[in-house]
């Protein structure tokens, strides 16, 4: 039996309708990439127009969002997902909240997720916001298990390796240097499972 990738997961999961997702991961960079790619199959029916990914951190609130309109409040954040000021009223997005973990423990945060649950806000007949919850552990408050679904991002393959050693054998060739060709089967190797 074949194994399903990350990307046809998330796919999936969306598609069937749920509307707050956990992928537990250190590695950021490389999920939201793969996050990417997932929005890019995931097509408005209305719009026929791809999902966009919309990122939010208690630092710098949303990602590409009108400064008059963002927040960098988590309860708020939650909130305005389904605002049409700034997502628009029929829009899709993927709503990536990075490292909101240790707010659960805030009765509000968890009384926002729950009631945009409920009401599908995240999730309806008019657009898919999904909430994506990206933090680096599995860890999800008892009151929220019923609101999410968790999706492992599994490790990079030895091929993606080969190409984290590719780019930085570029980027080392900036300052005069590199890495032997026939080294970089043996460093993606090496790279696995760490």
């Amino acid at each position: 039996m074949k194994k399903t990738s990350f990307i046809d997961n998330v796919v999936d999961h969306i598609n069937a309708g749920y509307q707050c997702l956990l992928i537990p991961t250190v590695e950021e960079a490389r999920c939201l990439k793969a996050l990417e790619q997932a929005a890019e199959r995931l097509h408005n029916k209305t719009t026929k127009k791809d999902m966009d990914i919309v990122t939010f951190d208690t630092l710098q609130g949303f990602s590409g969002v009108d400064p008059s309109y963002n927040t960098k409040n988590i309860v708020e954040g939650i909130l305005k997902t389904q605002d049409p000021n700034l997502f628009g009223a029929d829009s899709d997005h993927m709503m990536v909240f990075r490292d909101i973990h240790p707010a659960y423990n805030n009765p509000e945060v968890r009384r926002a997720i729950r009631s945009m649950f409920a009401k599908s806000g995240f999730s309806n007949s008019n657009y898919r916001r999904p909430l994506v919850l990206l933090q680096p552990t599995p860890t999800i408050h008892p009151e929220l298990s019923s609101c999410v679904a968790t999706i492992d991002f599994e490790m990079p393959t030895h091929e993606q390796l080969l190409e984290v050693v590719a780019e930085t054998d570029s980027a080392i060739k900036r300052a005069g240097k590199s890495i032997p060709q026939d080294k970089f089967h043996e460093l993606a190797q090496a790279m696995l499972g760490l």
